[in-house]
């Protein structure tokens, strides 16, 4: 248990860090990243802009997603 709890706080400081960094740039840049994957063809600007959206809400929970994968396992063993 010692160990394992010396590997899990730096793990989850790591985690952490990532997904509030993804979270902040999917924030930030919601709109040019869908447009640059998804936009051509019959996907059009209003739909970029839904998509967008969609991902900027989705953006916050990345942390609480990965967090409960990370401890599923701790607590269920």
């Amino acid at each position: 248990m010692p160990e394992f709890r010396e590997t899990l706080g730096p793990g989850v400081e790591l985690l952490d860090f990532a997904n509030l960094l993804a979270a902040a740039i999917a924030l930030a840049l919601g709109v040019p990243i869908v447009r640059l994957i998804f936009q051509r063809g019959e996907f059009d600007p209003e739909a970029t802009q839904r998509v967008a959206l969609a991902l900027q809400c989705l953006a916050p929970g990345l942390l609480m997603f990965s967090m409960n994968n990370i401890l599923r396992a701790r607590f269920t063993r």
